[in-house]
């Protein structure tokens, strides 16, 4: 799945606004929470991570506003060190305000919805609300498809979850259609004696013999093997 621990897209510079001295304090004030946040969640430490998180917030809500990118940006850190923390209603607060924020200012397909969408899509999957995960899924892969190309490396995490979602959620076929998606762009991206693709046979493999579909699991281990 796409990580929510991974390092965040600093948020775009064109909407904010152009520096003062008071703004430049306030700069001055975010740069210890967001250290801290940084350092925490490098090494998981979700617990230390969420007082920060929630300093960035604040900092930035007076800053910039509650309708700006960085807020948005904040929101999105916030809810990753939430959902880590299983704390899943604030989570989906959070993605959603900073997903409303962003299309506002980009647009529906716009650059850097993919993240909230990411977010907010795996929160209602761990609170078992997989058709309306899926829906999301569904969108961040659009959103990520329309910047990256229809196949990327990059989103086989997602992939992966929305296929999840789907299967839970009735939509075997499509769900099926997904892994297929994951093991031939893995095949294309690293080549079929590479070891990265024999990692990605044994998770297909884990992942069709979970829903019961031994005989292509069965395969995809043995050609994992044979790599």
């Amino acid at each position: 799945m796409i990580g929510l621990d991974r390092p965040l897209v600093d948020a775009t510079r064109e909407f904010v606004q152009a520096p003062t001295v008071a703004a430049e304090a306030t700069d001055r004030d975010r740069d210890a929470p967001l250290a801290r946040y940084q350092a925490s969640t490098k090494d998981k430490r979700w617990e230390d991570a969420l007082a920060p998180a929630q300093q960035l917030v604040e900092l930035t809500r007076t800053k910039d506003g509650e309708q700006s990118l960085p807020f948005a940006e904040a929101l999105i850190r916030l809810g990753g060190v939430q959902f880590q923390l299983k704390d899943y209603p604030n989570a989906e607060v959070n993605f959603a305000t900073a997903l409303r924020i962003r299309e506002k200012l980009g647009g529906a397909l716009a650059r850097g919805l993919e993240e909230p969408l990411s977010g907010l899509g795996l929160t209602l999957a761990a609170t078992n609300r997989h058709a309306e995960a899926a829906q999301v899924l569904e969108r961040a892969l659009l959103v990520s498809q329309r910047q990256n190309g229809l196949f990327d490396v990059s989103q086989n995490g997602l992939r992966l979850q929305l296929a999840n979602s789907l299967i839970e959620s009735g939509r075997g076929i499509e769900a099926h259609q997904q892994m297929q998606n994951i093991l031939q762009t893995a095949e294309t991206t690293y080549g079929k004696t590479d070891l990265r693709f024999a990692e990605i046979q044994d998770v297909g493999g884990d992942w069709y013999s979970r829903w019961g579909f031994f005989e292509i699991a069965r395969e995809l281990y043995r050609h994992a093997i044979q790599t």
